[in-house]
């Protein structure tokens, strides 16, 4: 069975997977295989 294809103004519910919290907040999560990283801006000054 194919997947769905997905046009413009679709939603959908993928699968996030947090690897790391820090402070009750996810800093890193992993986002259908890939990765995303939370940086604040007061992380650089």
């Amino acid at each position: 069975m194919a997947p769905k294809r997905l046009v413009k103004g679709d939603t959908y519910r993928p699968v996030v997977t947090v690897i790391r919290v820090k402070a009750d907040v996810p800093t890193i999560i992993v986002i259908s295989g890939k990765r995303y990283i939370y940086q604040p801006e007061s992380m650089f000054k």
